[in-house]
């Protein structure tokens, strides 16, 4: 290593420092470098042999594979040429790991003081090399990497998309859009720092099964990802995400957690940008949100047609709100025993450029881009202001249903706006029902619960809409304080086949209703059988086109001047 000129070092050393110092692959690799260069300083400096322990923490920057860990440098080619003493160096590294490097010299010779001196030089050469290379990596990965998870950030999964489209191999793979469902309550149950913990043992495990570098896991942000995989791979892979099993371990208790997911799935075509292999898997994605069809939904073509048509509602609803374009009909609700009008509930109609807007076609869009809460408010304010004209005129109204959706719950002064609109018009709390929509699928009982409460100390009167269709609908009842169970169309629809099983659920459904002191209605009742059904089990209320359909404001006036029903018995 050093010369009689006393240079700074040798000519072979320098050409060995500047063979290997450029190095960035991984430790495996590096070690290969160094044996084939070797040879430029095998006459300075004998060494046989050397041995690298890395014992180094897991960092998602710089994973260290198995074949990292413990690597065997063979600088000379026969073993028997190897001696048995040996010298060792330790280095820390700037994260508190350990580089052992233990040296071996050749069969029958020993070092003198000099050489371990610059053995112990050339040792930190060779841990200089590997830091080096290491750090490199991690700059590198941070640039392509969510920093969180260790999966891939936008920019590595498009230069991951990029790489296959360049060679022809893009279309051969299918991304899939997803999104961990009420991973919220996951975060509520163990706090966010052992939420952020379960991410990244669940993009691990994902990981494990895609194939180590033909396919890709890119998280988009919160529990948003996407993935390509190989098309003959995709099947498997859904199949996987249907049930992720994750432990976690708090406070020395452990808690399992079942992960499944909304997914989007997009077939990729000849010549799609990466921008369509987002895009057309997120549409597909935002189909399971708003269809109900299913978890799992590949993408269709007429999709984008869809998307265009929501583009449009979310672009004019504004203008059509504040032009008065929604208009408040009415649906009565009958009391079963006797046939007489009881109450009503709000609903919403869209007439734009002098058409009828179905329901369905504006109402997940709201509900999916927030514009809903806006539109209860409304109705809520126009059924206020109806109430008051109909005291004013002498007619007696019942009380009104008004549907707030779900999304309302996130904020935390829904109660009170509701509370502010009531007193503002000056009506009895006694008028207004509010019906929560899909409760089942909301995973906060505590905030519903506290809503509800608030509700009932202002005497206004709360029911939940579609009882019996969502998994949680027993603890509904058990847990929720509501005055009225709304049961779902749904179970009324076999009747008249004379199903069993739908007959028993409804009495034994209305029978618990009962018990617990609230009042059910059945929505949908479109037979006079099916009438005749809810009185026999005791059911309080229907609603349903038997009765009548939704009713423009002067039409339900009629209603409750004269609000008896003519409806006989089969």
């Amino acid at each position: 290593m050093y010369n009689q000129n006393n240079l700074l070092c040798s000519n072979g050393f320098r050409e060995f420092f500047l063979q290997i110092k450029n190095n960035s692959d991984s430790p495996f690799q590096i070690a290969k470098t160094i044996e084939r260069n070797y040879h430029l300083i095998a006459d300075e400096l004998p060494i046989a042999k050397m041995y690298i322990h890395l014992d180094v923490p897991d960092n998602i920057l710089d994973p260290v594979p198995p074949d990292g860990r413990n690597l065997e440098i063979k600088l000379c080619s026969d073993e028997n040429k190897t001696g048995n003493d040996f010298i060792y160096f330790c280095h820390t590294t700037g994260d508190h790991g350990l580089a052992k490097i233990d040296m071996y010299p050749p069969a029958g010779y020993t070092w003198n003081e000099n050489e371990k001196k610059a053995l112990e030089f050339f040792s930190e050469i060779i841990f200089m090399v590997f830091g080096k290379s290491r750090l490199g990596r991690m700059m590198s990965r941070t640039f392509i990497m969510d920093m969180l998870t260790g999966a891939a950030n936008v920019r590595g999964f498009n230069m991951f998309g990029d790489m296959l489209y360049k060679s022809g191999r893009l279309s051969q793979y299918v991304s899939m859009f997803f999104n961990i469902k009420n991973f919220n309550y996951i975060n509520r149950n163990v706090g966010s720092r052992e939420g952020d913990i379960i991410l990244r043992k669940y993009v691990k495990q994902i990981s494990n099964e895609l194939e180590s570098d033909e396919e890709i896991i890119c998280r988009l942000g919160g529990d948003n990802f996407i993935i390509l995989v190989k098309f003959s791979n995709s099947e498997k892979i859904l199949e996987y995400l249907k049930s992720v099993q994750i432990d976690c371990v708090k406070n020395n208790f452990k808690q399992s957690f079942d992960i499944r997911v909304r997914a989007g799935i997009y077939k990729i075509q000849e010549n799609d940008a990466m921008s369509d292999v987002i895009h057309n898997a997120n549409i597909a994605f935002h189909q399971t949100r708003i269809t109900g069809n299913g978890d799992y939904i590949w993408f269709k073509e007429s999709m984008k047609n869809q998307v265009l048509k929501n583009n449009e509602i979310s672009a004019v609803f504004p203008k059509a709100l504040e032009e008065k374009e929604f208009v408040v009909y009415y649906q009565p609700k009958v009391m079963l025993s006797n046939n007489h009008l009881c109450g009503c509930e709000a609903l919403v109609r869209w007439f734009r450029n002098g058409k009828l807007v179905p329901p369905m076609e504006f109402i997940p869009t709201l509900e999916q881009e927030g514009s809903i809460c806006r539109l209860d408010f409304y109705v809520l304010e126009q059924v206020c202001r109806d109430i008051n004209y109909w005291l004013e005129n002498g007619m007696q109204p019942f009380c009104v249903s008004v549907n707030f959706s779900k999304a309302h719950l996130r904020h935390s002064d829904f109660a009170d706006n509701i509370i502010s609109i009531i007193k503002k018009y000056n009506i009895d709390s006694k008028y207004i029902e509010v019906e929560l929509t899909e409760t089942s699928s909301y995973e906060n009982f505590e905030i519903l619960s506290k809503f509800i409460n608030r509700m009932k100390e202002n005497g206004i009167c709360t029911s939940i809409d579609d009882f019996g269709t969502g998994y949680s609908s027993l603890n509904l009842l058990k847990d929720l304080n509501v005055d009225i169970i709304k049961l779902d169309k749904s179970f009324l629809d076999n009747l008249e086949s004379h199903n069993k099983s739908d007959e028993v659920l409804i009495k034994h459904i209305v029978g618990m209703v009962s018990d617990l002191n609230m009042n059910i209605i059945a929505e949908g009742v479109e037979t006079a059988e099916q009438a005749d059904f809810l009185r026999s089990v005791h059911c309080n209320m229907a609603q349903g086109y038997l009765f009548d359909r939704p009713l423009p404001r002067n039409e339900y006036e009629d209603r409750l001047r004269n609000g008896v029903y003519n409806i006989a018995a089969t």
